[in-house]
C-alpha cells in the first residue's frame, strides 16, 4: 500500500510539473547538478536530490541536462517537448544516461 501511494505522489508531482514547461527530475539515488531550459523561456541550474524536480517556464520545447559537478563541462543532455518531465534514471558516465519521458 505504501508503494502506491509512493507512486501515485510520484505521477501527480511530475505531472503538476509538466504543466510548467521543460522539467526534469532526479529519480537516481545520487545527488547532481541539473538543467532544464525551455527554448523560449528561462535557464534554470540547481542541485536536486533523489525526487527532487527542477523546471523551466515556457511553451516550447527544451532541453534538460544533468552533471556529476557544477565543475563539470561534459554530462548528459536531451531535447524534451514541451510540457514534459524528463526522469533522469541513472548518469554511469558522460552521454551514457537513462531517461523516463513523464507527460
Amino acid at each position: 500500500m505504501q508503494m502506491l501511494l509512493i507512486a501515485l505522489i510520484s505521477a501527480t508531482v511530475a505531472t503538476q510539473a509538466a504543466a510548467a514547461g521543460i522539467c526534469v527530475q532526479n529519480a537516481s539515488e545520487t545527488d547532481y547538478v541539473f538543467v532544464a531550459h525551455a527554448d523560449d523561456g528561462t535557464r534554470e541550474v540547481a542541485d536536486l536530490a533523489s525526487g527532487e524536480i527542477l523546471c523551466s517556464a515556457g511553451d516550447a520545447k527544451g532541453t534538460v541536462a544533468v552533471f556529476a559537478s557544477r565543475d563539470d563541462l561534459e554530462g548528459c543532455s536531451r531535447r524534451i517537448p514541451a510540457n514534459t518531465t524528463e526522469r533522469l534514471i541513472l548518469f554511469p558516465h558522460v552521454d551514457l544516461c537513462t531517461w523516463e519521458r513523464m507527460r
